[in-house]
Formats: C-alpha cells, structure tokens, sequence
C-alpha cells in the first residue's frame, strides 16, 4: 500500500509526535490524560483545578506555559510574556533540584 501525502498537507504544521511511555506516564483516575505536547513535554489535566499538570516537575502549570510548549512558532514570543511559574504569593529564587531535575524554587514573598 503506498501512502501519498498532498502538497498543501507537507506544507502545513502537520507533525507526528512519538508515542507516550506508558510505565513512565500511566492513565491516572483524578487525571486527565497524559498527552503530548507539541514541545514533546507530557502533562495532564487537572478538571478540578482547570489546570494542565506537568508530572515531571511537579507543578501546575499556567496557560503562558502551556502555550509556550504547545505552539513552537510562538515561543520567542511566549517566553518574554511567561510570568512567574510559582503560585500567587510566591516568587521564584533560582531553582532546585526535584527528582534528579531543575525546578523553580518558589518562596513566600516577603
């Protein structure tokens, strides 16, 4: 069988992202998901919280993130808009590690 992708297919932003590991990422009852970003980052859903969960850091993660993994034309964009990665009343002072990776170190805000 012999598959012909058309030219206006090839030329959009069309891309088939790897598959995700399910012994690394499983299928979580409370969570939506996991699914792929286009970034390849993996996160899930929270509903309860309206927020997508990055399992890899830990934290939630705000819509400027999400943005910025999902649509790779405008990250430069993004990355200048992107606030702080800690909660309300939090600032982040460097990072730290968390399971073998960086992460922000958020701290109460004086």
């Amino acid at each position: 069988m012999k598959i012909v992708i058309s030219e206006s297919l090839k030329q959009s932003e069309y891309k088939v992202l790897t598959p995700i590991d399910p012994e690394k990422y499983p299928v979580r009852s409370d969570l939506e998901g996991p699914i792929r970003l286009r970034s390849g980052k993996i996160v899930y859903y929270d509903p309860k919280e309206g927020k997508y969960y990055d399992a890899g850091s830990d934290f939630y993660m705000s819509q400027e993130e999400y943005d910025y993994h999902n649509n790779p034309r405008e990250k430069s964009a993004s990355k200048k808009k992107m606030k702080n990665p800690c909660w309300d009343g939090y600032e982040m002072i460097g990072t730290k590690k968390k399971k073998g990776k960086n992460v922000p170190n958020c701290v109460p805000k004086n």
